[in-house]
């Protein structure tokens, strides 16, 4: 039952894979649609440029060849003739020039054309990075200033390949085209790739017309200036979205650490559970024993209590007997004063006598 189970999961995640590695060819597809659109202007010209050369030819009925320009040649049209402005004499090897990425570039995920020089550290970890199956655009540095009896043949450097970028971009500049280079990397490696202004990226040859294959534009055929992404690049973009099985894998590593780190935080929310309880715990037993030392003190202020009622009640009672003792002493006092003075008056009236008996005597024993 087991094995059924797996290999019907198998023929599923197949399926998915087929799916998803469909979904990668219909975004390349829409990549090198969406880039196609941006350069249609120069791509019809080039056309043109084409068809003008071989009807110029024979209308002269002679054979004729563009001849390459290099070496010392390109790099005299490149310093006097501004063929190529933010140019850098060093990417002039031999036969072609390498062109560098801007510091211009648009993505799915910011919506807008964004700097490179205008991004913070972090920023750039985040977004200067092409994941698989995403299609980023660039801006060349480079600004081509052509004449009109100059066109150049472009192609990616090998070195895009290796790692894992196939370079969208118009094979050709035509005569008379003044602009920058418009470009997309699709990203078909499963790893992510970082870039940076200064990056080459295509190599270009340029090519000299003879006076024999030299033409005008009619019709408003003349190449369009472009110096920037155009509006219907800029609105397309959010239609770029990588959706590669690579990319699919990484959302679900994601979204696995996510869940992860929701367990552990779900952990310790439980320890944190845990041990608020505990402080509850503790808290509430601590209250318990506080009840009852509060029971216990309010039991001893009761007794306290009862004790200065009766302490209260001795004293007014010894205050009543003592009051009362006083009142006792105080009216035997009086009265032991009271005989006193009866006595001490009954012995001055006895002494009294007593005087007048003794004179009596005396006169009389006198007068014998």
């Amino acid at each position: 039952m087991r094995k059924k189970d797996n290999y019907a999961t198998s023929k599923e995640n197949i399926s998915r894979n087929e799916e998803q590695g469909f979904m990668e060819k219909k975004t390349y597809g829409q990549a090198d649609e969406h880039f196609d659109m941006s350069n249609k202007s120069i791509d019809m010209n080039t056309l043109t440029c084409q068809n003008k050369c071989k009807e110029s030819s024979r209308r002269e009925g002679e054979k004729s060849m563009a001849n390459i320009v290099s070496g010392e040649k390109l790099k005299k049209l490149i310093e006097e003739n501004n063929l190529i402005e933010n140019a850098n004499l060093d990417n002039c090897e031999g036969l072609k020039y390498d062109f560098t990425l801007s510091s211009k570039f648009l993505k799915a995920k910011c919506s807008i054309p964004q700097d490179y020089n205008n991004l913070s550290i972090s920023e750039r970890q985040e977004f200067a990075v092409i994941v698989p199956g995403e299609v980023v655009y660039f801006l060349s540095e480079e600004v081509v200033r052509m004449p009109n009896n100059i066109y150049a043949q472009l192609t990616p450097k090998r070195k895009m390949g290796e790692l894992g970028i196939n370079v969208n971009c118009a094979l050709f500049i035509d005569p008379e085209y003044e602009g920058v280079l418009v470009f997309g990397f699709y990203n078909y490696s499963s790893e992510n790739f970082s870039f940076a202004p200064g990056m080459t990226f295509a190599s270009a040859v340029f090519y000299e017309l003879e006076e024999n294959e030299l033409f005008e534009y009619t019709n408003g055929g003349k190449p369009e200036r472009i110096l920037g992404f155009k509006p219907n690049l800029i609105a397309t973009i959010s239609k770029c979205e990588p959706a590669g099985i690579t990319e699919l894998s990484r959302s679900v590593e994601r979204i696995k650490d996510d869940i992860s780190d929701i367990k552990e935080d779900m952990n310790d929310n439980k320890k944190w559970a845990k041990s608020v309880k505990e402080m509850i715990d503790g808290l509430s037993q601590e209250n318990a024993k506080t009840s009852k030392n509060i029971e216990s003190i309010n039991a001893n202020i009761q007794a306290l209590n009862n004790a200065l009622e009766a302490e209260k009640s001795n004293r007014e009672k010894s205050d009543n007997d003592l009051n009362h003792k006083i009142e006792m002493e105080t009216v035997n006092r009086k009265n032991g004063t009271r005989f006193i003075g009866a006595l001490v008056g009954f012995g001055l009236f006895a002494l009294g006598i007593l005087v007048s008996l003794g004179a009596n005597w005396i006169i009389a024993r006198l007068a014998a």
